[in-house]
């Protein structure tokens, strides 16, 4: 769970392309503003008013310029759609993996939906859609943890045990 989690996080932080740029989306920073200029960018373009300032914003490696509300809105509904998505497959995963008895099989899972069971894969893409529908593809990540010096280290049946209550 800790490598699924950094690497969502991780994945997230390395942000989107969006009309031939890329946009980091690092730590809260990048996020919170998007979020609050494609807030501003909504208002204008729903109230037909212009904004009393520009908004500006600057793609990796590119100087700060002003953008559209319309250009503002697709980079901030499509940062937060990537996000959504790569929390929500995170959090589906999790739920799977604590569903899950079978060590050798919870070890062999990788940030990857291929190993989503059905009901879980249903469950995703009834939250946030089908990801090819969102205009981008989920990155395989594999796990480099080499579990098995941890396995020949634990007591799983002590661990199970204990884990249940029982002393």
């Amino acid at each position: 769970l800790q490598f699924l989690s950094q690497t969502c996080n991780e994945l997230i932080q390395k942000g989107i392309d969006y009309n031939g740029s890329h946009y980091s989306l690092n730590a809260e920073d990048d996020q919170i503003n998007l979020i609050q200029l494609g807030f501003d960018a909504k208002v204008s373009i729903m109230t037909g008013q212009p904004l009393d300032y520009p908004l500006m914003y600057h793609a990796d490696g590119e100087d700060c310029r002003e953008y559209t509300a319309e250009e503002i809105l697709g980079l901030s509904s499509l940062a937060k759609k990537y996000k959504t998505y790569h929390t929500t497959f995170y959090n589906t995963i999790r739920s799977q993996i604590n569903s899950m008895t079978n060590l050798n099989d919870i070890i062999a899972i990788n940030y990857d939906i291929s190993f989503l069971d059905s009901e879980h894969l249903t469950k995703l893409v009834e939250i946030v859609g089908d990801l090819s529908s969102l205009g981008f593809e989920l990155e395989v990540v594999e796990d480099p943890t080499n579990y098995d010096i941890i396995k020949n280290d634990i007591d799983l049946d002590s661990l199970v045990f204990n884990c249940a209550g029982f002393s």
